[in-house]
């Protein structure tokens, strides 16, 4: 069963399933002259057991509208970063934190960000995930963000040299101790 949502734009959404503890919101994106249909639910999870139906549509448009605003629809990178206390001077993770949103800002790339105050490192921070590709940095700093967001974000290659870790979502593989691994420089 399919409800339409009125939208503005090139976006069609529509609500579907057979009960609507269930329900799935579908967005059919339109982007480049390709068609990408995209799936969000249960949304209406997120309403209030007695909320009428109205309600909901409205609850689930409010959480849409939140979706599109985050990019979570056209995002193919999404960074992780974490500012501290513990393993950086907040005041330093802030600082990289705005350089993130400057360039994801300016870039016009399909790039998602979100910061944390805590990854459960503490150490060797600011602390840099880039999913999906599970890539982690240590020790990240504006100068590093520069050269990862060139040469992992935009040229999709890894830093290898400063990757302290993997973990595409099936597993972590910390690197083993070695010849090859090189200590982490901090960079004044």
């Amino acid at each position: 069963m399919n409800v339409p949502v009125d939208r503005k734009g090139a976006d069609e959404f529509a609500f579907n399933g057979q009960s609507q503890a269930s329900r799935t919101v579908e967005i059919q994106r339109k982007q480049d002259g390709q068609s990408r249909l995209l799936s969000f639910g249960p949304v209406y999870r997120l309403s209030p057991a007695n909320a009428s139906r109205e309600d909901a549509a409205v609850n689930s448009e409010k959480i849409f509208r939140g979706l599109e605003k985050a990019g979570v629809a056209a995002a193919r990178r999404h960074l992780f970063l974490c500012i501290g206390p513990e393993c950086c001077p907040t005041e330093e993770g802030e600082r990289l934190w705005e350089r993130v949103k400057d360039r994801v800002r300016q870039s016009g790339l399909e790039v998602m960000r979100t910061k944390a105050a805590c990854f459960r490192i503490c150490t060797g921070g600011p602390w840099l995930a880039v999913y999906p590709d599970g890539v982690w940095y240590g020790e990240v700093t504006p100068e590093r963000f520069e050269t990862i967001w060139a040469e992992h974000i935009c040229a999709e290659k890894p830093v290898q040299e400063w990757v302290a870790a993997t973990s595409p979502l099936q597993g972590c593989r910390l690197p083993q101790p070695g010849p090859e691994l090189k200590p982490v420089q901090h960079e004044p």
